[in-house]
């Protein structure tokens, strides 16, 4: 017959320090994350409103020579 008599409660296979130490690692690495890309997203709404903020840029194209036109019938494929 198989009993298990003596059942004791299960004990941790890490002890409570080396569980802190690794939440902590956890949490630190997390927080350096998080400031790493809010920075990242302050310098993008900086170069977007730079670049928003420009006045009006006007071009001027320079002037397109016709070589010769296509006869409208030919064109249509009749």
């Amino acid at each position: 017959m198989n009993t298990t008599a003596n059942i004791t409660t299960p004990q941790p296979l890490i002890s409570i320090a080396s569980r802190a130490t690794a939440a902590l690692g956890v949490v630190s690495v997390l927080a350096l994350a998080l400031m790493g890309t809010a920075q990242a997203s302050h310098e993008a709404v900086d170069t977007c409103t730079v670049a928003l903020s420009r006045s009006t840029l006007y071009v001027t194209l320079p002037k397109v020579e016709i070589v010769g036109r296509r006869d409208t019938a030919t064109a249509r494929g009749a």
